[in-house]
Formats: structure tokens, C-alpha cells, sequence
């Protein structure tokens, strides 16, 4: 059996020896040759004693006793080393470790000048202890500590109670000088209750200025402080009274009021018909006595806990339980989508007058990397339909979402993102039914974030704030921060803003990609990515999982995805092409010119496709192709490919709201011009009239007066060349002439008539 100095055994009495040793005890000295070892027992007096020295235990004390200090150890006990022995084959013998308090080691780093200076005392002191050859020396030569007590009495001028009572210590925690620490944190300040009773101990704390001037001028009449101290039957009541105040807590000035009506306002005096509280001074305890029971009765955390709603508590105050890529095998597997309210104002491109509002914003995040895959901006939603083009940009080739957006690429990730094996998405994009057919068809796992827990969803939300930072710090007109617009400290200045959708667009792509480029990710590294030479960001950690093989990447095709993700709509085939939304689609494509042959010759068709509501320049159509789709672009002379389809739907709903308006004005025109013809023809049927009446006799045929008129015709045209043009005021005497010649022609014919006919 091996026995060690400074190691603690349990000893288990045996059936049958009263006066056998039992308990918690530390070898001191070990002696194998002969067959003995030195122990103290650490958990209590030898033997009990039964007679108590001093004077009498008074039968009604005036203040409540004082904590009693653990007993002194530390006498030595030479035990038989072959029983000891015995024992542990009998398993009446174990080792065991006693574990120090936490607060020793914390104390230990760092203690303070008054806990430094009484160590190092207590180190001095009982150096010739802690050596544990001197140690054994002289418990061998004086076969006890008497004279290892005396050398050090003598040496250091300790008196003997400190050098029994550091020897105490020693043996109950330890042969080494962490266990000569002073723990002033269990000395009984701070935390420790102090009742005052009638009759018992008085008001702790400092005196009051009456006391004061009694103590300097003894001749002053005594006084009694007019504010008693705190008592246990106050601190029930204040605890009682508090715990029915509902939390959130109110402010401590309310929660106080509450508090003395609830448990100390006995009496309450009629002055007409309000009841008034009769509180005399010093029955209740005042405020500074109120908050000092309320800060020591509640642990820290549960006074934070009253402030606060649990919601409030789980978003932003609880202890972190772990992080957002916890589960996620590498880069690509799991992307995060969120959306939320752009703050910042965006001007239309088809006017930039026209303030279209703030926009919706989509972020993609591979929850791995925290890289951004992609991301989308809308005018409506946040919705299933607008969700899924959010997922296709971050899964196509980013070429192609930069031609449909009309801005140049920046790179930052490769390889290009694919579509994830899983996708954490909000309770509408998961409980949709064309989301879940979705899910289904192009094999991807879709999860659930916590609803109203921003805190769960990582980093999405953290990149809304990083984009919205961006537009607030680098003065992005127009933009605003949502935070200190809460607080009225900027207000939102919509006449502000300055950038369309497509270059919101442009912005928000070049800030993403200097995110994936440089954000800060060194906590993310360990040894073997820091091995390997890994930069730190989104994007470094993007290729690095795919060059050691743990990227996920699934090939979907295109036209699955165009299917898929991008929103349905119905066009229709009219003669020139596809027409949608008021916009004419060419369809010089092999396949599709039957189609507007049939709907000139038959009529207008239908025609399903699926557009990209970023833009206008081009329409995906399954008509007329056995396999695949037909990419259809915006004719020539339709609208401007530069215009999304959210700005032209909001144009052709801007000219139906005053359709009213110019059909209005249409019909006043017209309802004028119809007058105006009126004045024309009323006067002329009136002549006629009068012309007919006063004809008689027979009337010339209708070819005779054409022939009439040309030679009506032919005489002005010659009259009119024969004289030159002197002005523009010679033309209506001329027409007169005619007119007046023309008459007389007229009425010499219908004489000549009447005169044959008579």
C-alpha cells in the first residue's frame, strides 16, 4: 500500500469497535519501515466533548449569536499503518479529493492589498510548515509539532493561538500556502442581514446628525433616530408586497408606492370623498431601506429578468448557447433567407420625379462561410413568389443576373454558388403550398426559423443591419437609419433620395461583395485552416471548405429553375409576337412564328411564361418547344429594357388611374366639335332652304352642275393667276367676286327659265 504526504482518505468505522476511526483525514507523514503513519482528521474533533467550558448560554440573548468558526485540527494521530492496510482490502479505505472554493483560486490571481498583505504574513509565518522534509524532521524528533511551533513562535514572534490556527488551516485544506489565503469575502459585509429589533441591535450604518451633535455636545438631550433600521418582519412584507407587483417591474418610484399601500398603510382617514393613508413617521421604511432589500433578496440576473419582457430577454440580454453554423457540415449545405424593409427611398427609372417607396430587400447567406450568396430587391412582398427569385439569383450564374440588372459583376465566391441541400426560411415561405411543391420537386430540405426571434436567425439578420450601416455611414441619399428614426433623432426625407431600383441594385451588389471579400472572420479559423493559410472572410472560407471537400453542390438545370422559382404569368400571342403587360416580345425563334400567323388569321392565344420581375428584356415561354424554353427578347420599339417590371406595371397603373380624366376630355372635345359643326350645317341647311324656295322651274341635272362648277373652278383659278398676289388681304375679295358672279350666273339662268316657261 502506497500512502502519500498531504493526501486525504476516508476511513469507514468496522461492525463492532466504538472507538474505531472514522471520517476525513490527511497523512501527514508516511513511515513504511515502521509500519506507522501520522494522520489528522479534517472533519471534526476526535472524539466529541461533551462538557462545555465558560459562562452560561443566556436563555433569551440581546442580539443573535454570531456564526460559530469550524473547529481547530491538526493533532496528529499516529495510526497503525497494517491496519490501515487491513482496511483497504476491507473497502473500508478510500481516497478522496476535497475540491477548494472557487472564489480561493479567483482571489489567488487577483487579491486585494489588504488580503495581499495578510498572506504574505501567514506565507512568513509558517514557512517551516509548507517545507515538508523540515516538516517530518521535527515530527519525528519531538514526536509531535510542539517544537516546530516554539522554533516558529520564536523566529516570526507569532503567537501560538496563529500558529495552531494557520497549522488548522493547513490540515484541512491543504499542505501548501494557497491554503493560508484570507477569505475576506466570507467576513460578513456586504449581503449579510443586520434585523434590528426593539431592544436588540441598533441600526447599522452611520449615525445620524442629531447623534452626532449628542456625541459632541454630551449636554444635548438625547435622540432617537426618527427612521428605525430594517427588520425582518419589514423585509417580509416589502418581499411579500413585491412579488404581487406583475413583471415587468415599473420604475422604482411606482414600484415603491405600491409596495408601502400594499403591506404598511394600516389606516386610512375620510376628508370628504377621497380616502386618504394615515402614515405616521417612521412606520415605514423609506426608499434607500426598500432598494437595499430588493438589490439583496434578488439575484442580479432575476432583478434583470423583472426589467424586461422574456421576449425582450431571449433576444437580446440571454447567454449565448452555441452558433448559427452549429450542424452545418461545410459551405453550401444550408442557406439562411430574410427579408426586410429597405431604408432608403428609390426613385423610378421611367421618371425620376416619381418616388416609388422603400423596397424590399432578400439576403442568401451560407450560414457556413456567413458568405452572401444573393439577394434580391422587390417592391412587393416579403411572400413566397418574391422568396423564390431571391433563391434563384443565389443559384444561377451571376453573369446572367448582372446582364438581367444591367450592371457590371463583381466577383467574390468561388466556386459559383448552387442550389443548398437545406434552406432556413420564415413560416410563410415554408407553410406556401408552391413553396413546399417547390422544396419538393428540386429535392432541398426546407427549416423553420423561430418567428419573432431575429436572434435565431444568425447572420441573416445581422447583414440586414451591416447593409443598412453601409447606406447610413457612407451618406447614400435618401437612406436612413430605422434605429434613430424610432427615436425622432433623423427624420426620413424622402425628397432625398436619388437612386433607382437598378442602381440600389448595382450598390447593394458591390457592398455584399466587399463583405464576402473582407469581413473579419479570424475567430472562425483553427489550427489547420490558420495551417493552411486561410484569409479570414466570407469568401476565404467559401473556397477553403470546397478545396479540402466538404462543400455541397447540386446541378439543377436552368430551365427547372426558371420553372421553378421565377413567378408565372399569361402572355398572349397577337400577330407582331407575345404581348405581356402592355409589352411586345419578338418571336423570330424557330417554333413560334406559326403562332403569330395563327393569331392574326384566328385570333388571339394564350401564352404561359415566366418573366424575371428585375426586368423587362426578356420572357421565358414553353410554346411551341418539345424540349426545353424559349428565351423571348423585348422588341426593339416596346418599352426600354432598362425598366423593371415593377415600374412598368406602376406606369400602366399610373395611366389607368386618370383614364376617367382623359376620357373626360376626350368627350368634352368632342361634344365641342360636334357644336362647332352645328354652327356650320344649321346656317347651310337654313340657305338651302331658302334656295329651294325661291327656285323655280326645272333643275339642272347633276352633271350639268359639276360641269357648272368646274367652270366655276377654271374661271377662279385663271382670274386668280391673270392678277398677281398683292397681300393675304386680296384672297377674300376674290371669293366674293366669284361668289357674287356665281349667283348671278345662277339667277340669270332661272330668269330665262321663267320667261320660256311663261
Amino acid at each position: 500500500m502506497e500512502l502519500k504526504a498531504n493526501e486525504v482518505i476516508k476511513l469507514t468505522a468496522r461492525l463492532g469497535f466504538a472507538s474505531d476511526l472514522a471520517g476525513l483525514f490527511r497523512i501527514i507523514l508516511d513511515l513504511p519501515q515502521d509500519e506507522t503513519t501520522v494522520l489528522v482528521k479534517i472533519d471534526g474533533p476526535i472524539v466529541p466533548d461533551e462538557s462545555r467550558g465558560g459562562r452560561r448560554r443566556l436563555a433569551d440573548p440581546k442580539r443573535p449569536r454570531k456564526k460559530s468558526r469550524a473547529p481547530l485540527c491538526g493533532q496528529l494521530i499516529w495510526a497503525d499503518r497494517r491496519d490501515l492496510k487491513e482496511r483497504e482490502g476491507l473497502n473500508l479505505l478510500q481516497r478522496v479529493n476535497v475540491e477548494r472554493a472557487s472564489s480561493a483560486y479567483e482571489m489567488a490571481r487577483d487579491p486585494s492589498d489588504s488580503a495581499d498583505a495578510v498572506w504574505s504574513r501567514r506565507v512568513k509565518v509558517m514557512t517551516p510548515f509548507l517545507d515538508l522534509s523540515h516538516l517530518h524532521e521535527s515530527i519525528l524528533v519531538h514526536h509531535g509539532l510542539g517544537g516546530l511551533a516554539r522554533e516558529v513562535m520564536l523566529e516570526s514572534g507569532a503567537s501560538r493561538f496563529l500558529v495552531y490556527n494557520l497549522w488548522s488551516l493547513l490540515c484541512r485544506f491543504g499542505l501548501d500556502a494557497m491554503s493560508l489565503l484570507p477569505h475576506f469575502d466570507r467576513c460578513g459585509a456586504p449581503t449579510v442581514k443586520r434585523p434590528c429589533l426593539p431592544g436588540g441591535r441598533k441600526k447599522a450604518g452611520r449615525k445620524t446628525l442629531g447623534q452626532r451633535i449628542e456625541r459632541a455636545f454630551p449636554a444635548v438631550k438625547p435622540t432617537t433616530p426618527s427612521q428605525p433600521g430594517m427588520s425582518e418582519a419589514w423585509r417580509t412584507l416589502i418581499m411579500m408586497a413585491d412579488r404581487t407587483i406583475p413583471t415587468p417591474k415599473p420604475r422604482f418610484a411606482e414600484r415603491y408606492d405600491r409596495i408601502i399601500t400594499t403591506s404598511f398603510v394600516k389606516e386610512w382617514r375620510q376628508n370628504g370623498a377621497i380616502l386618504e393613508p394615515v402614515i405616521p413617521l417612521g412606520d415605514i421604511p423609506n426608499k434607500a431601506q426598500v432598494r437595499y432589500v430588493l438589490d439583496n433578496e434578488y439575484a442580479p440576473l432575476l432583478r434583470l429578468l423583472q426589467s424586461t419582457t422574456s421576449g425582450q430577454y431571449k433576444r437580446s440580454l440571454r447567454g449565448m448557447r452555441g452558433r448559427s453554423w452549429d450542424g452545418v457540415p461545410g459551405p453550401g449545405h444550408t442557406y439562411a433567407i430574410d427579408a426586410t424593409r429597405g431604408d432608403t427611398y428609390l426613385r423610378s427609372s421611367v421618371n425620376r420625379a416619381w418616388i416609388i417607396g422603400r423596397p424590399i430587400v432578400y439576403v442568401v447567406v451560407d450560414v457556413w462561410s456567413t458568405a452572401v450568396v444573393g439577394f434580391y430587391v422587390c417592391l412587393d412582398g416579403p411572400s413566397w413568389e418574391t422568396a423564390s427569385v431571391a433563391i434563384f439569383n443565389a443559384c444561377v450564374d451571376p453573369m446572367l443576373i448582372g446582364s438581367l440588372w444591367g450592371h457590371e459583376v463583381m466577383s467574390s465566391l468561388s466556386p459559383v454558388p448552387s442550389l443548398p441541400y437545406a434552406i432556413l426560411v420564415d413560416r410563410g415561405e415554408l407553410f406556401a403550398q408552391a413553396g413546399a411543391l417547390t422544396y419538393l420537386k428540386l429535392k432541398v430540405v426546407a427549416q423553420i426559423a423561430a418567428p419573432y426571434r431575429p436572434d435565431m436567425k444568425g447572420i441573416a439578420e445581422v447583414l440586414h443591419r451591416i447593409a443598412k450601416d453601409a447606406g447610413y455611414e457612407q451618406f447614400l441619399p435618401g437612406a436612413m437609419d430605422a434605429r434613430r428614426a424610432e427615436y425622432e433623432l433623423r427624420k426620413s426625407k424622402p425628397e432625398l433620395s436619388a437612386l433607382t431600383m437598378q442602381e440600389f441594385v448595382h450598390w447593394l451588389h458591390i457592398t455584399f461583395a466587399i463583405y464576402n471579400l473582407t469581413a473579419d472572420r479570424r475567430k472562425r479559423l483553427d489550427a489547420y485552416m490558420a495551417a493552411a493559410g486561410v484569409f479570414p472572410s466570407p469568401a476565404g472560407l467559401w473556397r477553403y471548405g470546397f478545396e479540402i471537400g466538404i462543400g455541397y453542390q447540386k446541378h439543377v438545370e436552368f430551365n427547372d429553375m426558371v420553372q421553378l422559382l421565377l413567378p408565372a404569368r399569361e402572355g398572349k400571342f397577337v400577330k407582331h409576337g407575345v404581348e405581356f403587360e402592355g409589352a411586345l416580345f419578338d418571336t423570330n425563334v424557330p417554333g413560334l412564328r406559326n403562332q403569330t400567323a395563327e393569331s392574326r388569321n384566328f385570333g388571339v392565344s394564350r401564352a404561359p411564361l415566366f418573366h424575371y420581375p428585375g426586368t423587362l428584356s426578356r420572357i421565358w415561354t414553353p410554346c411551341g418547344a418539345d424540349v426545353g424554353l424559349h428565351c423571348l427578347q423585348l422588341a426593339d420599339h416596346s418599352q426600354p429594357a432598362s425598366v423593371t417590371w415593377y415600374e412598368h406595371v406602376d406606369a400602366q397603373r399610373y395611366v389607368t388611374l386618370s383614364n376617367a380624366e382623359r376620357e373626360h376630355a376626350r368627350t368634352v372635345q368632342r361634344v365641342a366639335g360636334l357644336a362647332r359643326k352645328q354652327e356650320i350645317v344649321r346656317p347651310a341647311q337654313e340657305r338651302t332652304a331658302e334656295a329651294e324656295a325661291r327656285m323655280s322651274g326645272e333643275l339642272p341635272s347633276i352633271s350639268e352642275a359639276r360641269e357648272l362648277e368646274r367652270e366655276r373652278l377654271g374661271a377662279l383659278s385663271s382670274a386668280g393667276a391673270s392678277e398677281p398676289q398683292k397681300g393675304a388681304a386680296k384672297a377674300p375679295l376674290q371669293a366674293n367676286e366669284a361668289l357674287d358672279w356665281y349667283l348671278s350666273t345662277m339667277q340669270a339662268q332661272a330668269d330665262a327659265v321663267d320667261e320660256a316657261s311663261s
